[in-house]
């Protein structure tokens, strides 16, 4: 017995999981590469970044990839600190293995303000950067030369305490005198040493002048814009945009470029009913001088059809990730589409995914429409079908999922290291089950707003299909106005 107790040892040992760091201490920004070694997980494997002595509990996490068989995996951008990376199996918090302890070296932050100068009033948007508080982080305006205390605090809102490491931070409604100032960046609730700081004006500026022949617009309207008293050196412009979008190149629906003190510009457009403004810029940049806001009224249009089978074409079909590609096949007396599924072993994975543009590979940029309406013949084990969307808040995933509707999983919204932010929705099981079509429709708009009630959509781009296995089919993919 002693013997099989020392051999069964042995084996678990002999199969126990490794992890180890490719060095013990990094620079600010340095990639931290993690070998696996021994890795015996079956599924929804994933290593997390601690800090050395925290316990294992979600909030603790600093960083996290989930992997299935790789030998190795890298984090980025980790923030200053002494760390250690635990290996987990199937979601859970069970820690199977730590690495050695690492150290990654405080990098300086960054500050910066969107205006050199302003009007006295007006909004200052104060954005950081690789903060490395580790709480009751702050920013809080202060006349330029004085001391960094309480009795210098300005007060009346010129101070913001915030919990994030790059992002940013709006002071509004307060009163300066004209005068130079300093926002500056303190950590952990001490006003007595900033970190950093950024100069800034107050006085009588000149934004010049915007407005728009209308107040309210019907669907394809041309839109007149006014400028004048322009101060602005070169490369001025005027955009328009989705009212609440930032100031940001992708957030541009038009725009148009001229020089001069003064001007009038039309913008044709077919933009969704909705609320919109247009912004003046100066000098090639992305800071809005002043705005005008005007409204389009909503139209019904006819639908967009971007998929029809009975075309027999498959031009705007890509693979995004997977080994196969999508089929024009015969289903129930019609042509439909096919993506085969690629489930990973023992992983629960489903690697195969196609997305649908043009049939020129541009997106679809429907800046008009937010309703997706198509049909699903089931007969399939799970499968999720969704959209690529633009919004005032950023890119957006939006997604339905057998998966989540066969095992009663609420709606969920998760945010990627990158930024990207999914939207998974349950698709109920009866799209599953039976070989015969059932209509699909949806209002995207409604579905973001029910994890974001403010965001918008600015354009929906593709349609994403995760693959189907069995004899799953979908067809007359298009977008509706209503």
């Amino acid at each position: 017995m002693k013997a099989f107790i020392t051999i069964f040892l042995l084996t678990l040992s002999l199969h126990a999981a490794n992890l180890s760091t490719n060095k013990t201490t990094y620079t600010a920004g340095e990639n931290v590469v993690v070998s696996l070694n021994g890795v015996t997980g079956p599924y929804s494997n994933w290593v997390g970044i601690f800090k050395q002595g925290s316990t294992n509990s979600w909030e603790n996490v600093v960083d996290a990839i989930w992997f299935y068989r790789e030998d190795s995996l890298t984090f980025d951008n980790l923030p200053g600190g002494d760390y250690e990376a635990r290996l987990f199996y199937r979601d859970s918090l069970n820690r199977e293995a730590s690495s050695n302890n690492f150290t990654v070296a405080a990098g300086d932050a960054t500050i910066s303000t969107d205006r050199a100068s302003y009007n006295n009033g007006e909004t200052i948007t104060v954005t950081l950067e690789n903060v490395q508080g580790a709480s009751n982080n702050f920013v809080a305006i202060f006349k330029e030369g004085d001391t960094s205390d309480w009795n210098h605090y300005l007060g009346n809102g010129t101070a913001q305490w915030f919990d994030f490491r790059d992002g940013t931070v709006k002071i509004e409604n307060i009163n300066l005198t004209n005068g130079n100032y300093q926002v500056r960046l303190f950590y952990n609730d001490d006003i007595t040493v900033a970190k950093k700081s950024v100069n800034f004006q107050v006085g009588e500026i000149q934004r010049g002048t915007i407005t728009t022949n209308k107040t309210t617009y019907n669907a394809g309207e041309t839109i007149q814009v006014t400028v004048e008293n322009v101060q602005g050196a070169h490369n001025n412009w005027i955009g328009i945009f989705r009212k609440g979008s930032p100031n940001n190149w992708g957030y541009v629906l038009t725009e148009n470029w001229f020089q001069g003190t003064a001007g009038t510009f039309n913008f044709p457009q077919n933009f969704v009913g909705g609320n919109y403004e247009a912004r003046l810029f100066y000098n090639d940049s992305l800071t809005v001088e002043t705005i005008a806001e005007f409204e389009i009224e909503a139209t019904i249009l006819p639908p967009t059809i971007y998929e029809d089978a009975e075309n027999r074409n498959t031009a705007g079909w890509t693979t995004m990730e997977g080994p196969y590609t999508v089929s024009n096949i015969s289903r129930n007396g019609t042509r439909a589409i096919y993506g085969k599924g690629k489930w990973v072993e023992g992983a629960y994975y489903n690697m195969a995914f196609y997305r649908l543009t043009l049939d020129n590979g541009n997106y679809w940029n429907n800046t008009s429409q937010h309703i997706l309406d198509m049909d699903i013949n089931g007969h399939t084990a799970c499968f999720q079908v969704g959209v690529e969307v633009r919004t005032t808040q950023g890119f957006r995933g939006v997604f339905f999922s057998i998966w989540y509707g066969k095992h009663n999983y609420p709606a969920a919204k998760t945010v990627y290291d990158d930024g990207y932010t999914e939207l998974t929705f349950p698709l109920p099981e009866s799209y599953r089950f039976g070989n015969n079509w059932k209509h699909f429709n949806v209002d995207i708009q409604a579905k973001i707003q029910e994890f974001e009630p403010e965001n918008e959509v600015l354009s929906i781009e593709s349609f994403v299909l995760n693959g189907m296995t069995g004899y799953g089919a979908i067809d007359n993919i298009k977008l509706l106005s209503e």
